[in-house]
């Protein structure tokens, strides 16, 4: 978020960072003991964990955004060169210059890697023949 936006600072990064950590440990620990939990605290511990990364996730960005605005704004000196914003000629002539053709070619790879793995192992049934 920090790339995109000049207003994301390390406070609203921090916190967002302590506070979906705890709302994690608290969901592991309902989870442990969701035999003796009913009602919202059961469904709660017993939502999917996929489905709860998503919804940290996103509970998270917000109080990223949230403390980030109520909070100081970074100085500029502190943003030079690190949002696209700030991103000088220079900055981008550097970054061009650490990679080649090779990199590239090698990166695609191991993307479709990936999607092939996903896709045998997936529900899709590609990998059940």
């Amino acid at each position: 978020m920090g790339v995109y936006s000049k207003r994301i600072n390390a406070k609203g990064a921090f916190s967002a960072m302590v506070i979906g950590f705890g709302i994690g440990i608290f969901r592991i620990i309902l989870e442990l003991n969701k035999s003796t939990l009913t009602g919202f605290w059961y469904d709660f511990a017993n939502l999917n964990f996929l489905y709860f990364c998503i919804i940290l996730f996103l509970i998270s960005i917000a109080l990223m955004i949230i403390i980030s605005l109520l909070s100081e704004a970074p100085s500029e000196a502190q943003l030079n060169g690190l949002t696209f914003a700030t991103t000088v000629n220079e900055d981008k002539a550097n970054s061009r210059a650490s990679w080649n053709a090779k990199d590239v070619w090698l990166s695609v790879f191991v993307v479709v890697m990936i999607v092939a793995i996903f896709l045998y192992f997936s529900p899709l049934g590609v990998g059940d023949a």
